[in-house]
């Protein structure tokens, strides 16, 4: 073969290859866009089964320790600055 002939070759698998590859990227593209598209209009608007009983139980947990967290406020024997204080002394 030529010098020729192997430039046009090289020049033709080169075109080849990068219009294969742009032809899979748009591919790849539009997938994850119709699959986004999908799964957004799946559960637009909807909450999973359980949710408001999940929201419940986290806030009822969170008042439990708030009540627990004042009423041992209430009790410490520590001083705003974390010093021990001396009842009776």
């Amino acid at each position: 073969m030529g010098n020729r002939a192997i430039t046009l070759l090289l020049t033709w698998l080169l075109i080849s290859t990068v219009v294969l590859l742009s032809a899979r990227s748009a591919n790849l593209r539009a997938s994850a866009e119709q699959a986004s598209a999908s799964t957004s209009q799946g559960l637009a608007g909807q909450m999973p089964a359980g949710f408001d009983a999940d929201v419940a139980r986290v806030v009822a947990e969170l008042d439990q320790i708030e009540a627990d967290t004042l009423r041992l406020a209430d009790k410490t024997t520590l001083a705003r600055q974390g010093q021990a204080t001396h009842w009776g002394s």
